[in-house]
């Protein structure tokens, strides 16, 4: 269970103390980057913690920057010392490094879909090694080889080759080169020969079960020291379609009796007549993608391989190959599992099934993990660049979370996004004012805090006989009291009278910022209810929703956000980013980023 008080005490601090490194305005995104970080317990409870968190940023907010400096001298002195530290690179060195003129290194994807969060790890860090290397005065090559051999189990999807180059584009690295292992079976095809000439590899016919039967017991397969000529002949009726699918395999020596039965005899190729979505029905036999992988490696030069521990088998069985073919296998570091919170279990197979079943409206919709829906969501590539380079290269599993990505995300966007109101789930609430002779109240705002060169927008309420009306929203109205005062942010301070939702009233009472803040008033978003004045606007959001459309919020938000670009990122005071999709004098649509 969350303890409240315990929480609120250290998002006041980080508050206090990103405020004050950062101009009096603290980043609510760094600010639960740290506690998230710091406390991995409290990611289960988000739904709790993060109001919390948003609630003491947003009281630091309304200080003044010597009121901040003070308070947080007071409650821990040290967090106002500047702490320089000279740091590594987070990535480990290469092995062999400095023996090496190039640097290759590839990114193997199954082009089944878009590439996801989990692919953006390799992604990016295969590209990261290259930019070290060509820091260091070395040439840096990066391979983007599509592992696509499955036309059965894994079979590629066509327009995710294209898709998945973009996405690198994207994230701000070209790959210097692109192979589609589909289109160099031939390649492969000669290797299989050179191995059976070998006497290292053999075609085996024996049914599954009994080569399962063989394989447990360290047992020979009884073809495995016939002659060579009985290997070829059967090899070139393998590729010639003569044989059912599952009558025969290519195996690769290994030892009968090694102590992991996977390492024994593995398969190299399979017979397969199911046709492949790129090319067809031409090819008969496929390799495995340990075949593939391995010398499509040798093929391509690479001189060091990144992958998951989970595949050190697939080292071992490869390195057999390469000691039969007199080639030197490539340098190889592991990575631990990365498990993201706030990510469920999605697979691009899966994904694509959803899709075509109306669960979702495309790749790119905003709930799924893919990088298209963060690109549309406004989320930048430099930001998950940094979020994983952060992360380092280790053995280790590790679990993180998106609110990492957030503020990484956040120190972006907090320097150029523009600033306006958005009221979600808008009520009118009726505004009394005692002086009669108040005709308007106007409220101005920057249009970014730090900018103010990029100027000012103005909103106008109108008061007529003592009344004006604006719109809350309804989340804000539950979280007050009957008595309560309120700051309508840039506008000025009410006294909450009813909070009947059928005709809630608030009164007036005055401008002065400093009653607000020893009252610790909340800080609220309004608008002015005259729909003249405002535009309606549909927030698509990333949370779980079962409809084709996702979660929604519709709202109102200040007119000012129609000079805004389609396409930009902007932010909706106290509701958080938003990539603009259509601005226009209809309906806004924008697309939720995080807070």
């Amino acid at each position: 269970m969350v303890q409240e008080q315990e929480v609120r005490t250290l998002a006041r601090k980080y508050a206090l103390q990103n405020a004050v490194q950062h101009g009096g305005k603290a980043n609510p995104g760094a600010v639960v980057g740290r506690i998230m970080g710091g406390a991995p317990e409290y990611r289960a409870a988000s739904k709790e913690v993060m109001p919390i968190i948003h609630s003491e940023v947003g009281v630091v907010n309304a200080m003044d920057a010597v009121a901040q400096k003070a308070e947080l001298e007071a409650l821990d002195p040290s967090l106002l010392e500047k702490k320089k530290r000279e740091r590594g690179h987070p990535f480990k060195t290469l092995p062999r490094f400095e023996e090496h003129d190039t640097i290759v290194m590839r990114f193997a994807p199954n082009p089944n879909g878009p590439a996801t969060l989990g692919h953006s790890r390799g992604m990016v860090t295969m590209s990261e090694y290259k930019r070290i290397a060509e820091q260091a005065g070395k040439k840096g090559v990066l391979v983007l080889r599509f592992d696509d051999t499955d036309p059965q189990v894994k079979p590629p999807y066509p327009p995710a080759y294209k898709w998945i180059e973009e996405d690198y584009g994207w994230l701000g690295e070209k790959p210097d080169r692109v192979v589609a292992a589909s289109s160099r079976n031939e390649e492969y095809y000669k290797v299989a020969e050179a191995l059976i000439e070998k006497g290292a590899a053999y075609v085996c016919s024996c049914p599954k079960e009994k080569a399962k039967e063989y394989r447990d017991a360290g047992k020979p397969c009884p073809h495995r020291e016939r002659p060579t000529g009985e290997d070829k002949a059967d090899w070139a009726r393998m590729v010639a379609g003569e044989m059912a699918e599952g009558a025969a395999t290519l195996r690769i020596k290994t030892e009968v009796a090694h102590k992991d039965p996977a390492q024994r005899d593995w398969v190299g190729f399979r017979i397969v007549k199911t046709p492949h979505p790129v090319v067809g029905d031409k090819y008969n036999v496929w390799p495995m993608l340990d075949f593939e992988s391995a010398v499509e490696d040798h093929l391509q030069g690479v001189t060091h391989i990144i992958r998951g521990k989970d595949l050190q088998d697939s080292t071992r069985r490869q390195k057999y190959l390469y000691q039969h073919m007199g080639w030197t296998y490539p340098e190889t570091l592991y990575w631990g599992r990365v498990q993201i919170d706030e990510v469920g279990k999605f697979s691009s197979s899966g994904m694509r099934r959803d899709i075509e079943a109306g669960k979702y409206s495309g790749w790119d919709d905003p709930r799924l993990p893919t990088l298209r829906a963060l690109r549309r969501r406004g989320i930048k590539a430099e930001a998950l660049r940094a979020f994983w380079v952060g992360m380092g290269l280790s053995e280790k599993d590790v679990a993180a979370s998106l609110m990492n990505l957030y503020a990484e995300s956040a120190k972006i966007l907090e320097p150029t996004a523009d600033r306006y109101f958005f009221v979600n789930d808008p009520v009118e609430v009726r505004l009394e004012v005692p002086d009669p002779e108040v005709g308007e109240l106007v409220a101005k705002s920057l249009v970014h805090p730090d900018r103010p060169e990029r100027g000012v927008r103005t909103n106008r309420l109108s008061v007529a006989g003592g009344v004006g009306r604006v719109i809350l929203s309804r989340r804000d109205l539950l979280e007050l009291d009957a008595g309560d005062l309120v700051r309508l942010k840039d506008l000025g301070n009410v006294r909450v009278r009813s909070l009947e939702l059928d005709d809630p009233v608030v009164v007036w009472e005055g401008t002065e910022l400093d009653a607000a803040r020893k009252a610790r008033a909340a800080v609220v978003e309004w608008l002015p209810a005259a729909e003249e004045a405002t535009c309606p606007m549909v927030v698509l959001r990333p949370e779980p929703d079962e409809s084709p459309e996702g979660l929604r919020h519709r709202g109102r938000v200040e007119r000012a956000v129609l000079e805004a670009e389609p396409g930009s990122v902007v932010q909706f005071e106290r509701y958080g980013y938003c990539r603009l999709e259509r601005v226009d004098g209809g309906e806004v649509l924008a697309v939720y980023a995080h807070r």
